[in-house]
């Protein structure tokens, strides 16, 4: 069994309001890798599925490497689990039996993307 380490750091301030700065840092448990980190282009008339059905719950890391266009992280059944703005990436948890699917907005994105099987 592995770890996963997620850390947040915020840090803001702009003059009319006070600084605002916090840390959140969690471990989560997981089994491996059900998708090695990669990297894909991404279209945008079809959604393409990241992993077979997800039979354990699991933990899904995509970023868009994309300079303009969001992405969008779906279901099977169309429901939107994240939109992604450029640049930007997302750590999704999905349930299990899942089939988390990335879709481009207008042209083809690249996204870096993976997907931790939780224990």
């Amino acid at each position: 069994m592995a770890a996963l380490r997620i850390k947040l750091v915020f840090s803001s301030s702009t003059i009319s309001t006070d600084k605002l700065e916090f840390s959140v840092e969690k471990n989560v448990s997981v089994t491996g890798f059900m998708v090695n980190p990669s990297r894909n282009s991404f279209g945008f008339a079809t959604p393409q599925t990241l992993t077979p059905e997800t039979h354990s719950p699991a933990i899904v890391y995509v970023k868009n490497l994309d300079a303009t266009n969001y992405i969008e992280v779906r279901e099977t059944g169309g429901a939107v689990l994240a939109r992604i703005p450029a640049g930007l990436f997302a750590l999704i948890p999905v349930a299990a039996n899942s089939v988390p699917q990335i879709i481009a907005n207008t042209g083809a994105c690249v996204a870096e993307y993976a997907v931790w099987t939780l224990a």
